[in-house]
């Protein structure tokens, strides 16, 4: 478990530093290859497989996020195990969304917006909404969008999350107006 935790680190440093994907994903790959033996993943692989997902190629991180979301049904009693769930889904569709893969990236949006309302997870379901509004944009639904991303940008300002306001018109802009920022990527938040 610590050797996947370097791996982790290293493959996130990597990409930070020198933008090599190639090299980030080499121990980012070491990681899964360990767990991909495994029949059950405790919470904490699953955790380390959300924040590496980004750095497999789309086909993968799907294969691996659905996997990880089905490791996560022996813990469907734990509020822990909901949150994975959102923040792996909302970045899965994410990654979908980039690549123009707009239906299967609804679907996710779909299915965590009720679980982030149910824990009371605003942040969550603000950006939810917000790719949910981008998904509408792009597919001819402008309407309907941009009331989605009224809806995400209302309970920012509610919650006061300035950061996360500054950070989501960036994504906004990225995935609407073709702007150079990349999308937020979800961590698993500190319980209360």
């Amino acid at each position: 478990m610590l050797k996947d935790i370097f791996y982790a680190c290293e493959s996130l440093i990597i990409l930070n530093t020198t933008q090599n994907v190639e090299e980030a994903q080499s121990f980012a790959k070491k990681i899964w290859e360990r767990l991909e033996k495994f029949d059950r993943w405790y919470l904490l692989d699953i955790r380390l497989i959300n924040t590496i997902l980004f750095i497999f190629p789309v086909d993968v991180a799907v294969h691996i996020g659905e996997r990880a979301t089905k490791q996560l049904i022996p813990y469907n009693n734990l509020k822990e195990a909901d949150i994975l769930l959102i923040n792996i889904e909302v970045n899965l569709a994410v990654l979908l969304i980039d690549e123009q893969k707009y239906p299967e990236a609804l679907s996710y949006l779909e299915k965590v917006i009720p679980l982030c309302k149910k824990h009371q997870k605003y942040s969550q379901l603000a950006i939810a909404y917000a790719r949910k509004g981008i998904i509408l944009q792009k597919t001819g639904k402008m309407d309907e969008g941009s009331e989605h991303i009224e809806k995400a940008y209302s309970i920012l300002n509610a919650i006061e999350d300035r950061k996360l306001i500054d950070d989501l018109g960036k994504e906004l802009s990225h995935y609407l107006n073709k702007g150079c920022e990349g999308p937020l990527q979800l961590e698993i938040l500190q319980q209360e």
